[in-house]
């Protein structure tokens, strides 16, 4: 049980991460979209950002899971699946994080910039974003502790982490309170874990500051 429960933990680090990395891929993009001065960009960022955050997160496993192939044919296995879904979702946090942490800089650091000679895009990348980044490292890391939470979800799909294999010790131990005692101190562990490094990053940005 314990090889067992070990490839779920690995498999949960995976699918968590996997799925954080994509969401940071997309939310950026997003975020730029949701501040655009242009309407139909910005109503099309705040349209995702809106479904993606009122669907629970279950409802849009089982959407990807069971809807994608209906629409386009293609089957997906569960992992992929899986890690599609909780990107939807996160990417929809993450871009609302970024954007807050973009337009926590100061409005005279652009000016400046711009009376230098950058341009919009060399403001961003030069001045802008490496601040804004500070920024939103404590709560993309919060973020993060949220989908290692909820990627428990992804079992109900076959999906091979802690949680299945707590569910296939189960089926063959018929000790539940035992294994799922167990498994809850496991994701307790992990959970306060990065907690512990994502309070740490944000001690040592204070300390820099």
């Amino acid at each position: 049980m314990t090889d067992a429960f070990l490839a779920g933990i690995l498999m949960t680090l995976k699918v968590s991460a996997l799925s954080m990395l994509l969401a940071i891929a997309i939310g950026l993009p997003l975020a730029f979209l949701r501040m655009s001065k242009r309407f139909i960009p910005r109503e099309a960022g705040v349209i995702y950002i809106e479904i993606s955050r009122g669907i629970p997160i279950l409802v849009l496993i089982f959407w990807v899971y069971y809807g994608i192939p209906i629409i386009t044919g293609f089957a997906m296995s569960g992992f992929i699946s899986g890690v599609v879904a909780m990107t939807l979702k996160y990417a929809g946090y993450l871009a609302e994080i970024f954007r807050a942490g973009i337009e926590a800089i100061k409005t005279g650091q652009k000016e400046a910039a711009f009376s230098l000679g950058f341009s919009k895009a060399q403001t961003m990348r030069r001045i802008v974003l490496p601040q804004a980044f500070r920024i939103i490292i404590p709560p993309t890391g919060s973020a993060f502790v949220g989908a290692l939470q909820d990627s428990a979800l992804v079992s109900i799909i076959g999906v091979n982490d802690l949680m299945r294999q707590a569910q296939l010790a189960v089926a063959y131990l018929y000790r539940p309170f035992e294994v799922y005692t167990a498994v809850a101190v496991l994701y307790l562990a992990m959970t306060i874990s990065f907690t512990k490094i994502n309070d740490y990053i944000e001690r040592k940005k204070m300390v820099i500051e």
